[in-house]
């Protein structure tokens, strides 16, 4: 896997009128972990859709790799860079090894059938995600969170540098959301993978990731290293609403009060 970075430049965002993000600058790198924070409708998943080329961005520009995210071809884009959707349509009949081989289509040649290699790649991510006895099964036949797994699974088997994840843990139980961001967490530092994760959870953020990028309801933007930015008085004032860091046996964790 290549590594890869994401570069913004003046990178504005607005949705019918509404500013989500001023101007602003970042680079994110190879290897790094970030969580997009910010209200519901603060533009985390409009921020996801526009790095992933599936938006133009209002103004500015969005670079992967020193060239032009909007300049690199759609199949060579689906190489480097995969999104985890808030909204995902599966399939409404068919195995669920089926649908996750469907993340090995852009290394296929045209009207090439999958190899046994890329069946292997399927199979481990669907280990990766704790649903290794589920590759025969009708994915209709599954739960919310067993979905959700599986489309984190065809992401995953798309093995791109560049990782986009709306809402990743979400429908998922305590143990798969801790299991699944220690994984991703570890894949990243080992294979120098960039991963950028919407979170609604500012202790997973905290656990998972090493920097934040924050998204203020009046447009304005925070970035850096996750243990500066998430202290109670930015996050009170990210959120509306106060919060505390409380030191536990086991780390500080942030409470509402």
């Amino acid at each position: 896997m290549t590594p890869a970075t994401l570069t913004l430049s003046s990178l504005h965002l607005q949705v019918a009128g509404k500013t989500l993000c001023q101007p602003f600058d970042l680079q994110m790198q190879a290897g790094e972990r970030w969580a997009l924070l910010g209200i519901n409708g603060a533009g985390k998943s409009t921020l996801l859709h526009t790095l992933a080329n599936l938006r133009a961005p209002d103004a500015g520009q969005i670079y992967l790799n020193q060239r032009l995210l909007a300049e690199w071809p759609q199949q060579k884009l689906s190489q480097l860079l995969a999104i985890l959707l808030q909204q995902t349509d599966a399939p409404l009949t068919g195995t669920v090894l089926d649908y996750v081989l469907l993340g090995r289509h852009p290394h296929l040649p045209s009207f090439t059938w999958e190899s046994d290699v890329d069946i292997q790649i399927a199979l481990q991510s669907l280990t990766s995600v704790d649903l290794a006895e589920f590759a025969n099964r009708d994915i209709a036949t599954l739960s919310g969170g067993e979905r959700q797994r599986v489309a984190i699974a065809l992401v995953l088997t798309q093995q791109t540098p560049v990782l986009l994840l709306d809402e990743p843990v979400n429908h998922l139980d305590i143990r798969h959301q801790h299991q699944l961001l220690a994984y991703l967490a570890t894949r990243a530092t080992q294979q120098q993978q960039l991963l950028v994760m919407a979170l609604h959870d500012v202790n997973l953020a905290r656990r998972y990731c090493d920097h934040a990028l924050l998204l203020f309801a009046d447009g304005t933007t925070a970035a850096g290293k996750i243990d500066v930015m998430l202290d109670s008085a930015t996050l009170s004032r990210l959120f509306g609403y106060p919060v505390t860091l409380v030191e536990t046996t086991v780390g500080d964790v942030i409470v509402p009060l």
